[in-house]
């Protein structure tokens, strides 16, 4: 009965008695009843009473008693206390019986009007023991126990009461009767102690484990007792009450042991769990040893404060202060409203120490002679940022104690996040902890959350766009540095007469322009090489590249400036548009979350307060918040608005479940498939059913198992995008505030969605919304409001209603007669970002240029807050030749350049063939970008035919830009990278020792040409260190190779001249040189792998050779593919029994040792027990056959063989091909508890939909799987094979998916002729004739011999009858035990 009601366990549920009374007897049973206190079952201790006469129990029933509860064994003893547990009036509670002093206990029988902690006390009034009958328990258990018990009345009753909720009583009684059975019933000093309680979630999910698996052993033991012969007098068979079991409450458990129907009870309460904050408050006693992790990328906000400046701090807020120092996650938090206002000084950011005179700055800029790492060089900023007063309007939003849920959450102690040590998995290789850690931390939203700018207007908006920070008289154009030009005198102090007319004599450097070096190389390698890969002229000086020699000259009027908004990004707990929008019906999955990068777009976030704040009196008072960008909060799609110019993204994010990944400590950011599942199930698609009117109700008012149904696509049913439903203005607004209320009215099973609000994001919009400076009435605003009408841009631009950020885009490009690529020079770059006050930021100089590229950075955080300008990026349009649509790096591997494949040799001919193209007949100009807020943006408009058009002349005027001819840029980076990939393939067929190190220098220079990319690898930052790279480039104007040599070894003398392990672990490299002599270092490598160890195309024999001899020769090594991480449970469960039986299937004899036969117990660790090294350790000899299926040119290599996902149905067979024979192999797998059998009870509960899907999710498996076994199926005739045995070898199949080949050769090996085998005995007729004559008779007398003989023979066949002929005896039958 106990299985039969485990539903009860169910959150919020009162628990059936027998489920209460079956765990404590099991519990009790585990340790043979040697507890501190002896235990009697609930049914066996209610009274027995008949007509208001209490009946004592009979001789019979006191027998059977001692039986059940071991007092035969153990005798009983009145100094032990016996406890029970009493159900009445709907409500369990604890007795305890102590015979020798005559006292009864009662534990937890009132609930309500109670202190919290239990203390001894009588009530004659509510707490009469009468009430319950308690005087008869009393009686009736000193009887079953065989005692003399004192009389009732003179028993001394004490009472412990503490306050419950009403539903949980039965868990609690079970976990106090624990608590007494290991404690006992007496502490220290000789009183009572009741332990704390845990939370009833806790205690459920507790006792749902245990009696599961209690169920799961008596079931088991049932089945062994039930079919064996117990000797007479067996105790078992003298209390067998098994008669009042039905067979089908057995079959029940014996068809539901797996669990599967209390998957949804255990999800349940391990949400509720998740989201308690009882639970999640830890010790903060284990603060010390939480590991915590800091958040150093995110804005400071004291960067701008002087030290001296900073207030005294209270005993409380330095309490505070030490307790945030232990969590670095949130030890940037600060009180924002409480901080006064302060100035912002100009911020002079210099790399070196700078003179008083601007231009010496520049001109006489040191260089650091010992370079130890290979990072660029930066430029000083000797303009300061103007100064902004201390902030006197208004700041912030004003507070509002309703705007979230601010009281009763979790507190700041329990951000170290640890795994629940009572959430129960649903399976094995479920990721551990999801609802734990995607869980409510505590984190809250102000209302003025989204704010990161002041409310009032923007402060001196137009001196931070565009600034001009190099001094007057620069000239831009010098852009060679002095040590080539010779510029600069030897002299310790130069003459003063003419300090700058001394010059040094420079003659092994040459200057050429861009278009001179093209002239200059040919199509010979060597001199293309020599002149952009050495920077070797042709009489063998240096070359030094001077861009300014191509410069073409504009002047304001050749130019065009047009400003247009790039992207758009919205953040808003009420979303408001003028069209509909399309809300999807079901959880949109991705790989990565949706806002992986930075968008400098941050949030201020509530943290959660302190214990001591949450127990003192008054409500809380600690308001710390901290920035947090939103690329960091856990988020997810939620709609989509589409029109003609494209769609917009409409992300909903969950500030609750911030936190880190306790693997990557990285931002866990992507929610997982099973928390979304929740939310839209329980959340959203139940708010949209609410308020869907009768005509959309059969389009909208959906579950989550319809959507998903409805969103397959293709003849395999995969699963697709889920619908997107619009919904106008007015239902959306209802559907949100439904949303927040289902949220708030179950606050712990929905608490970690609270706090939710959206983000919209719109990008690449440039060419909706882009306008001319220069001409009057034209404004970007209009333009984008134009192309995407659904935009409500006064509402949007309303700071009530949430913060509105724009990329105001300012392009510059020529109107000349030949087209011209623009260049920013990055000592104006530099300058203007120092003189608008923005950050250090990140620097990139294009094509390892030395001083042009680009430059982005956020301005620090209180001048963003006045000025209303979060961010600048400044970069030239000629990325756009090769700049793919998701803006991700596309140039392959380093590894793939190491073997020299097609795919590295296609890479570099599609970026030639892309430079010397159409790209030269285009002009490219440069853009300057900033992001800043909608109020900022319309002050922009309002200036722009005034202020801002001054601004943008003046700042032309400082020549910021270099033009250069498209047929000279572009055509200089094609020969850029032609020369570095002939340098590739040359140093690919001299193969030096260092070819990995050598191939990861090149592959950077080839990326550098059209982008800055991040060095990841060490040995590559290495090599840039040794190379000097930062000083190269700023000396010749471009990285160069100058001392490498393709002729003589060391090719590169500067960097390290082997290559060590983990550089040929990174290229896949071989371990051996073609002559046979070892790769350096020589020790052998075992997760290294050819690429083709015998041809990319071998013969079909030539691979069966292979893998029968050495099969891990030519299969790749196996990995865990995370495609199976996303599987239905079922799927993986049904997979891992199948791997456990089969293997146990096997004789021990094949074995290698059966003490460790595989038993899997995750999904993980069972594909791991079909894989190339697990099977060929465990089975003492196998072999191992190939697979023809799905390989490429395979026709003419035998039978088409089914391939790996087709095999899954040989080993899951479907119920309609029969059982088969029982001598069959199979047979056993289909009855019970065969694996077989179990998969078709689960699939006869599913839709047809649901079969498919389990299906589908099996072949997945089989089809990642390196081995099988080469079975065959059993049918009702023919038995099949589950292992076969060929040559005393157990046969395996291998995975064609594994092979490392490219195909099979059409092409047949040259078989030698064969021979005929000669032999040394004559045939019978020639030895008949030879004796014959031997013995003395003719050749004709011996002929004649031979024919009568064969005569004879015969005749004597004819004279037999048919019957004769055709009688044959059968062999004998052997009878075959299996």
């Amino acid at each position: 009965m106990a299985f039969q009601n485990l539903g009860t366990l169910r959150y919020q549920t009162w628990i059936d008695a027998t489920v209460l009374n079956f765990h404590l007897l099991s519990r009790w049973y585990s340790v043979q009843g040697r507890t501190q206190v002896r235990y009697v079952d609930f049914f066996s201790a209610i009274p027995s009473i008949s007509s208001g006469i209490h009946v004592l129990p009979e001789v019979e029933e006191t027998s059977l008693f001692k039986q059940r509860h071991l007092i035969h064994s153990l005798p009983a003893n009145p100094s032990t206390p016996i406890a029970f547990v009493v159900m009445h009036a709907s409500h369990f509670f604890v007795v305890v019986f102590d015979y020798q002093d005559d006292s009864a206990f009662v534990l937890g029988r009132r609930i309500s009007n109670v202190p919290d902690t239990p203390h001894p006390y009588y009530d004659e009034l509510h707490d009469d023991w009468n009430r319950w009958n308690g005087p008869f328990y009393w009686s009736r258990i000193a009887a079953l126990h065989g005692y003399d018990s004192a009389d009732p009345k003179d028993v001394s009753v004490l009472v412990y009461n503490w306050t419950q909720n009403g539903y949980d009583c039965g868990p609690i009684a079970s976990f106090v009767m624990e608590s007494l059975m290991a404690s006992g019933l007496y502490g220290a000093s000789n009183t009572i102690q009741i332990p704390p309680i845990p939370c009833g979630h806790r205690l459920r999910l507790q006792m749902l484990a245990i009696v599961r698996e209690a169920c799961r052993r008596s079931w088991e033991d049932y089945r062994y007792l039930s079919t064996t012969i117990l000797p007479p007098g067996d105790i078992w068979s003298q209390w067998d009450d098994t008669q009042a079991l039905t067979e089908d409450a057995i079959m029940e458990v014996e068809n539901e042991v797996s669990g599967q129907q209390d998957a949804s009870i255990i999800r349940e309460l391990n949400v509720v769990g998740s989201n308690c904050p009882v639970c999640n408050r830890i010790d903060p006693g284990m603060d010390e040893h939480c590991a915590t992790h800091s958040d150093d990328d995110l804005p400071n906000e004291d960067e701008d404060i002087p030290t001296g400046d900073q207030p005294p701090l209270d005993a409380k807020a330095q309490r505070l202060r030490d307790l945030l120092r232990r969590y670095p996650y949130v030890s940037k938090a600060r009180d924002r409203d409480s901080r006064a206002p302060h100035a912002v000084n100009g911020a002079n950011i210099q790399v070196e120490s700078a003179t008083e005179d601007p231009l010496e700055i520049i001109r006489t800029r040191k260089h650091v002679k010992d370079w130890t790492t290979g990072s660029m060089f930066r430029f000083p900023r000797p303009t300061p940022a103007v100064h902004l007063p201390a902030y006197q309007g208004r700041r912030w939003r004003p507070f509002d104690r309703k705007y979230d849920e601010y009281e009763c959450g979790p507190v700041l102690e329990s951000l170290y996040q640890d795994r629940n040590h009572y959430e129960i998995v649903e399976e094995a290789y479920y990721r551990p902890g999801i609802w734990t850690s995607f869980r409510d931390y505590g984190y809250r939203l102000l209302s003025s959350f989204s704010q990161m700018f002041y409310l009032d207007p923007p402060v001196r908006l137009a001196d931070h766009i565009l600034p001009v920070g190099i001094p007057d008289g620069y000239d831009s154009s010098h852009q060679i540095n002095d040590h080539v030009t010779g510029d600069y005198s030897l002299r310790r102090i130069p003459p003063p007469s003419s300090p700058s007319k001394s010059k040094v004599l420079v003659e092994d450097v040459v200057i050429l322009s861009a278009s001179d070096m093209i002239q200059t190389s040919t199509d010979d390698s060597s001199t293309l090489i020599n002149t952009f890969v050495r920077g070797k002229y042709e009489d063998g000086r240096h070359i030094c590249l001077n861009l300014e020699l191509d410069r073409v000259p504009l002047t304001s009027e050749q130019l065009e400036v047009t400003v247009d908004i790039d992207s758009l990004v919205w953040v808003t707990r009420d979303l408001q548009f003028r069209t509909p929008l399309a809300v999807y019906l079901g959880p949109v999955l991705e790989e990565k979350a949706l806002m992986q990068k930075n968008n400098h777009v941050y949030v201020d976030i509530l943290i959660p307060q302190s214990v001591e704040d949450a127990k003192d009196t008054g409500g809380r008072t600690e308001w710390l918040t901290m920035s947090f960008p939103l690329c960091g909060i856990p988020h997810t799609t939620f709609g989509t608005l589409s029109n003609a110019s494209g769609s917009m993204n409409i992300y909903i994010c969950f500030p609750r479940m911030i936190h880190r990944d306790e693997m990557t400590h990285r931002r866990a950011k992507r929610i997982p498939k099973e928390v979304l599942d929740f939310f839209w199930e329980h959340v959203l698609l139940p708010a949209i059913s609410e308020h869907a009117d009768v005509g959309s109700a059969p389009y909208v008012s959906l579950t989550l198992g319809e959507v998903r149904f409805k969103a397959r696509k293709g003849t395999k049913k995969r699963p697709g995008r889920p619908k997107a439903v619009p919904f106008s203005m007015g239902v959306l607004n209802k559907i949100n505030h439904t949303m927040k209320e289902i949220i708030q009215g179950d606050p712990l099973r929905y608490a970690n969605y609270g706090s939710f609000f959206f983000v919209v994001d719109c990008k690449g919009i440039k060419l909706w919304a882009k306008a001319l400076l220069f001409q009057e009435g034209s404004s970007p605003i209009d333009a984008l409001l134009d192309g995407i009408p659904a935009l409500d841009w006064p509402y949007m631009v309303n700071r009530n209603n949430g913060e509105l950020l724009v990329d105001l885009g300012i392009g510059i490009h020529p109107k000349w007669d030949e087209n011209l690529v623009g260049l920013w020079r990055l000592d104006c770059l530099e300058a203007s970002f120092g003189a608008g006050g923005y950050l250090r930021g990140n620097i990139h100089h294009t094509c390892t240029l030395g001083r042009y590229g680009a430059m982005q950075a956020e301005m620090s955080q209180e001048r963003a807050r006045q000025t209303h300008v979060a961010f600048r990026s400044a970069y030239s349009l000629a990325y756009e030749v090769i700049r793919p649509n998701d803006n991700l790096p596309t140039f392959v591997m380093d590894k793939d350049a190491y073997a020299l494949n097609s795919d590295f040799m296609q890479e570099c001919r599609e970026a030639i063939k892309m430079y010397s193209g159409e790209a030269k007949k285009r002009s490219y100009g440069v853009r300057d970008e900033y992001r800043m807020g909608g109020m900022a943006m319309e002050k922009i408009m309002d200036d722009l035919a005034h202020r801002l058009l001054g601004q943008v002349e003046i700042f032309l005027a400082s020549n910021a830009i270099l033009w250069i001819p498209s047929k000279v840029w572009f055509e200089f980076q094609a020969r850029r990278v032609r020369a570095l990939q002939m340098v590739q393939i040359s140093l690919k067929e001299l193969d030096p020792p260092n070819l990995g190190i050598l191939t990861g220098i090149i592959c950077h220079m080839i990326r550098c040409t059209s982008s800055t990319p991040i060095i990841l690898d060490y040995h590559v930052r290495e090599s840039m260190a040794l190379l000097q790279f930062s000083r190269i480039c700023e000396r010749f104007g471009l990285f160069f190779l100058s001392d490498l040599d393709m002729r003589k070894a060391p090719h590169l003398k500067e960097v390290q001249q082997h290559d060590d392990l983990e550089v040929l672990k990174l290229m896949q490299a071989k371990l051996t040189k073609p002559q046979g002599q070892q790769a350096w270092p020589r020790i052998t490598l075992d997760d290294d792998e050819e690429r083709f160890p015998i041809g990319n195309m071998p013969t079909w024999s030539r691979l069966t050779k292979t893998i029968r001899d050495k099969p891990w020769l030519v299969m790749r090594s196996w990995t865990w593919s995370r495609q199976l991480s996303y599987l239905e449970p079922v799927a993986g469960k049904l997979f891992v029994q199948f791997t456990c039986q089969l293997w146990i299937q096997m004789e021990d004899a094949w074995l290698i040792d059966p003490e460790k036969r595989p038993e899997p117990t995750s999904l993980e660790d069972a594909v791991e027990c079909w894989t190339l090294n697990t099977t060929f350790k465990t089975i003492r000899a196998c072999a191992f056959n190939p697979c023809n299926a799905e390989v490429h040119g395979s026709m003419g290599t035998g039978r088409r063989q089914p391939s790996f996902s087709d095999r899954m149905s040989v080993f899951f067979p479907e119920v309609t091909q029969g059982k088969p024979a029982r001598r069959s192999p199979w047979n056993i797998f289909w009855t019970k508890p065969g694996y077989i059998s179990e998969y078709h009870e689960m699939m006869k509960g599913r839709t047809v939909l649901e079969q498919l899907e389990v299906t589908n999710h099996l072949a997945k498996i089989f089809s990642l799987l390196q081995t099988l076994p080469d079975a065959t199926k059993g049918s009702a005739k023919t038995p099949g094979k589950t292992w076969r045995v060929e040559d005393e070898r157990v046969v395996l199949v291998t995975n064609p998916k594994f092979y490392k080949i490219e195909g099979i050769s059409k092409e047949g090996e040259q078989r030698p002729a064969r021979r005929k085998i000669s032999r040394a005995v004559k045939s019978r007729n020639r030895v008949h004739m030879d004796l014959m004559e031997h013995a003395g008779y003719g050749e004709l007398m011996s002929s004649k011999a031979q024919l009568s003989e064969r005569s004879r023979l015969e005749q004597a066949r004819n004279r037999k009858s048919a019957k004769a002929k055709n009688a044959r005896k059968p062999p004998e039958r052997r009878t075959v035990i299996s």
